[in-house]
């Protein structure tokens, strides 16, 4: 079983569609990146996720978080 390396990802929401804004594996750095995106977006529409850490996983976690219509 391979590995997984857990990875955070902030989401940024506009015009109602989820969308990758930025990436690291420390989840402080996120958190920073987030304070600065707060600026021009509300924190209701932005969002930290956890995944592991391939493109493919997350983009799939937002393509279903739009799906869904979080």
């Amino acid at each position: 079983m391979a590995k997984t390396t857990k990875y955070y990802t902030l989401l940024v929401k506009h015009d109602g569609v989820w969308s990758i804004h930025f990436g690291d594996y420390d989840k402080q750095v996120v958190k920073e990146e987030q304070a600065d995106v707060l600026d021009s977006n509300d924190k209701a529409r932005t969002q930290i996720v956890m995944t592991d850490d391939t493109q493919a996983s997350i983009e799939t976690y937002v393509i279903e978080m739009n799906k869904k219509g979080f």
